[in-house]
């Protein structure tokens, strides 16, 4: 099987705690924390969530952007 016939080759599964939260017209940006990493995301799909919110985001890698931050 190669990498395009693996549907979860190309997913990320992740669950995290929402720490930072606000909106830019129709983008939401969100600054998540996960067990070893904090992200942040921006997407237009957000628009539901709120600070503490626990969440759990599946991506076919289409996020518009991603950075991480590594806990020392």
């Amino acid at each position: 099987m190669t990498n395009s016939e693996d549907p979860l080759q190309n997913k990320i599964h992740l669950h995290g705690e929402v720490i930072e939260l606000f909106d830019d017209g129709n983008i939401t940006f969100a600054k998540i924390k996960f067990r070893e990493a904090i992200y942040q995301i921006k997407s237009s799909k957000l628009k539901r969530v709120h600070l503490g919110d626990f969440v759990n985001i599946e991506s076919i890698l289409n996020l518009d952007s991603i950075e991480e931050n590594f806990n020392n």
